[in-house]
């Protein structure tokens, strides 16, 4: 890198960025690094471009979660989804390692160029709940150190699971899954079952209940029954999803 060429003060303001995390050209305006700086950057090594207005520092790999968090803040409802949850909640070793990571949205038709071309992932949208849900509804936070990138509980997983029958999934293959569970959180369920639009969905998962070996099959059935017998006379749907309920595990 030529170090004569790069003002030193816009090179400073690059030990802001994290390690391995994008930034947007917005970003780097707020930090006092001009358009004109920019390019200057990219073009002594300083900085690397992704696409239109990405970058990251040179010789720094780019890392999924950093990525991931970084679309988050254009596309809020962006997260891992389906058997990838599963999977990163459980460590359930019978979860083939091997598949692409499963990233849902529900508004954006496409995730960037330079995202797909780095990470073994797949993309989908699928509307499988009411638009009136909570966002954050069936979601947490990966972890500790990353708190705005977030992952599918095992609850909303399932039912993600459910709606790829057919197409990502086989019935036996979402089975398995649900009856080597540990447990499973009812009234984080029945919540996400009341806003669940697809009636296949919750016809399988009644259906998985019932055959399920698991010890909140039974409990499923019965607690989604009589919720669902209560909608029926009353008009609702579900229980009230609040994002600021408490789900226990």
């Amino acid at each position: 890198m030529d170090s004569t060429n790069a003002s030193f003060p816009s090179r400073r303001s690059l030990i802001q960025i994290g390690r391995g995390k994008p930034i947007g050209s917005n970003e780097l305006h707020q930090m006092g690094i001009t358009l004109r700086h920019i390019n200057n950057l990219v073009q002594h090594g300083w900085l690397e471009p992704l696409g239109r207005g990405v970058y990251v520092r040179q010789g720094q790999e780019l890392t999924f979660e950093h990525a991931m968090e970084y679309l988050t803040r254009s596309i809020p409802d962006l997260h891992i989804a389906s058997m990838t949850a599963v999977k990163w909640h459980n460590g359930i070793h019978y979860v083939n390692k091997d598949v692409p990571t499963a990233v849902w949205g529900t508004s954006t038709p496409r995730l960037p160029k330079w995202f797909m071309e780095r990470f073994d992932c797949t993309y989908q949208v699928t509307q499988l709940f009411s638009p009136d849900m909570p966002r954050d509804l069936g979601l947490d936070a990966l972890s500790a150190t990353h708190p705005t990138l977030y992952v599918s509980s095992p609850e909303r997983a399932l039912l993600e699971m459910i709606g790829d029958i057919g197409k990502k999934f086989t019935i036996e293959e979402v089975a398995d899954v649900a009856r080597n569970m540990q447990s499973i959180r009812l009234p984080l369920l029945n919540d996400l079952v009341g806003y669940t639009v697809r009636i296949k969905v919750l016809r399988i998962l009644f259906r998985l209940a019932r055959e399920s070996r698991a010890s909140w099959g039974d409990d499923v059935n019965n607690q989604v029954g009589r919720s669902d017998a209560t909608a029926r006379s009353t008009g609702t749907r579900g229980m009230s999803a609040s994002t600021s309920k408490v789900y226990p595990l």
